[in-house]
């Protein structure tokens, strides 16, 4: 199963399980000043952070890729928070931030023997592709960005949108309908599309990420995305 074939999967899987929650509890009302927030929040996390953490995982392995992602995850989401939401930064926090940076510096020092071996010995007579010729240790540090910015768009969203299930139902379908359209009309990303016997496990990882969307835009609603994020973060334990 490719990159992008498991992303759509797991997007729509997500959507699917999603939706189905919504209509047995439908939202007393919709705002749309908060629909918007969520839009961007989908295009920031289910679009392109879960691309970098899927990319990341196939180019490094999860043991190295999603530690280094949830180490940047906090940090650019406190970091936004305080300039965009006025949220502030205490100096405990800071210290925080300082070692996670830290954390993040020390994982990327060392490759994995397995990766090194595959990058120092490419096929006889095949060029690497653009995406192989990135080094590894940038997709996860995106997917942590992406993620920290879909973090504070949820947490300006929850503002006006109030119901968690609709707002995580509005960021994955926002993911699902860019990345779906993307291989629909894009002919080298639709070329690129293969279902294997994977793709079940795409599914259910994208079930389980949509109603992780929906603990964290709960948790956004009454608290800070400082304290929030970082405890999110700590998902490589």
């Amino acid at each position: 199963t490719s990159v992008l074939a498991g992303l759509i999967a797991s997007l729509a899987s997500g959507s699917a399980v999603l939706a189905a929650i919504l209509l047995i509890s439908p939202p007393d009302a919709i705002s749309w000043s908060g629909v918007a927030a969520f839009i961007v929040a989908g295009m920031f996390g289910p679009m392109a952070g879960r691309m970098a953490a899927i990319t990341g995982v196939d180019r490094m392995g999860a043991s190295r890729s999603v530690p280094i992602q949830g180490s940047l995850y906090p940090v650019s989401a406190t970091l936004v928070a305080a300039l965009l939401l006025g949220q502030g930064l205490r100096p405990l926090e800071v210290m925080g931030l300082a070692v996670v940076v830290a954390g993040v510096w020390m994982l990327s020092r060392k490759q994995s023997e397995v990766e090194e071996a595959t990058r120092a010995s490419p096929a006889p007579g095949v060029a690497p592709s653009p995406e192989r010729s990135i080094p590894p240790i940038v997709f996860p540090l995106l997917a942590g960005l992406f993620y920290g910015l879909s973090d504070v768009a949820r947490a300006r969203g929850v503002d006006s949108l109030e119901e968690p299930i609709a707002g995580a139902l509005i960021g994955t379908l926002t993911g699902l309908l860019l990345w779906g359209g993307a291989a629909v009309f894009v002919p080298s990303l639709r070329a690129s599309l293969r279902f294997g016997t994977g793709v079940r496990w795409f599914a259910a990882s994208g079930v389980l990420a949509g109603l992780a969307v929906v603990c964290t835009i709960q948790a956004l609603s009454t608290g800070d995305v400082a304290v929030v994020s970082p405890i999110v973060a700590a998902q490589p334990l």
